[in-house]
């Protein structure tokens, strides 16, 4: 009996002793997470944030819900929620298209971009709300000026949605499905698009876990793969011209950038950014091309995808990253542009901003 009456006590302090150390720790962090922590940069702020943040949302997936955040989460891939769009910024952003069109003598190509969403909206469980993303892309192309061509890329696109076009992770499209949109475009700009069969792809990772994995914190989707594509005896760059945001120039020897290509816990997490377009307001490309046409890309970060591809049918190229320069940087180029491509995706259109920064 003694045992016994002793041994009860030493429960109570070892139950006690593991509430204080991991039960308290648990229900606060899962409280915050519950209340926002989840969504944000407040998951690093409670202890084990990250791991509560994808243990938490693991145990909602489980229990039937298919959200987290503003992300649906199916069983192979993360979608962008959108409830609805607003007419008047798709418009917004269309009126700045169209006064920036009119103001050219160059031609001028629209391409409207559709996100992973858009593709794969079907594969939502039934009766998930979600706008429709191509009746958002054929409002905004329906609504340019009849001197804008447009490019109309999502029926091809969708036609190929079971191969890899689009990360499982990330809003945006991979390198194959940036080049099936290439093989689009390029022919309706006037050129034939290279076969397939004429680039050497490299997978730089298998284990990118994107945009949306970061919004998230959620990591058990299967990571995605990140390829390279160089086209073999084709046109060579003989100059890039990086153009950072305070306006300094920097001189790269590639196409892709090669630092973030030999770091392998960067590429994890930033893969796409192995487009020096992704996030710089402007490149300027001289290829050994010497067909004197030079194309003006307009475009959000998709565009970046594009340009290994466009770069063999021109002998320069400058490309401007709206969301990242000043609206006035165009006023500032002194090439007579052959041809002006606009690359935008839904993401953006929706938005209603095409440049990042205003014209100061």
């Amino acid at each position: 009996m003694a045992n016994k009456q002793h041994s009860l006590p030493k429960r109570c302090r070892a139950a006690l002793r593991s509430i204080l150390l991991f039960g308290l720790p648990l229900i606060c962090g899962v409280a915050a997470l519950v209340n926002g922590a989840a969504k944000g940069d407040t998951a690093a702020a409670v202890p084990y944030g990250a791991q509560l943040a994808e243990f938490y949302n693991s145990l909602r997936l489980r229990a039937g819900g298919d959200m987290i955040g503003a992300v649906y989460v199916t069983n192979d891939r993360m979608l962008r929620f959108h409830t609805d769009y607003d007419n008047d910024r798709v418009q917004q952003l269309i009126t700045q298209v169209n006064d920036f069109a009119a103001a050219q003598s160059a031609p001028v190509y629209w391409v409207g971009v559709p996100t992973a969403a858009g593709i794969y909206a079907e594969t939502l469980p039934p009766n998930a709300p979600q706008a429709n993303e191509q009746a958002l892309l054929i409002s905004a192309a329906d609504a340019l000026d009849d001197d804008i061509t447009n490019i109309e890329i999502y029926s091809w696109l969708y036609a190929m949605r079971n191969e890899s076009i689009y990360y499982r992770t990330d809003t945006h499209w991979t390198s194959y499905g940036a080049y099936s949109a290439y093989r689009t475009v390029i022919r309706k700009l006037g050129f034939s698009a290279l076969g397939y069969d004429r680039f050497r792809i490299t997978h730089l990772t298998a284990s990118y876990h994107g945009d949306l994995a970061a919004e998230t914190g959620y990591y058990r989707i299967t990571p995605d793969v990140v390829d390279l594509y160089q086209c073999e005896k084709g046109t060579s760059c003989t100059n890039i011209t990086v153009f950072a945001a305070d306006g300094t120039q920097t001189q790269a020897d590639s196409l892709y950038d090669t630092q973030l290509c030999e770091d392998a816990a960067r590429l994890a997490y930033e893969a796409y950014k192995i487009f020096p377009a992704a996030d710089a307001p402007m490149l300027q490309i001289e290829t050994d091309l010497k067909n004197g046409r030079h194309l003006l890309l307009l475009t959000d970060d998709f565009g970046a995808a594009m340009i290994p591809f466009l770069t063999q049918h021109y002998a320069g190229i400058t490309v401007i990253n709206t969301q990242c320069a000043d609206s006035n940087l165009v006023d500032t180029l002194e090439h007579d542009f052959t041809q002006i491509l606009i690359v935008c995706s839904a993401d953006t259109i929706a938005g209603g901003q095409w440049w990042g920064n205003a014209a100061t």
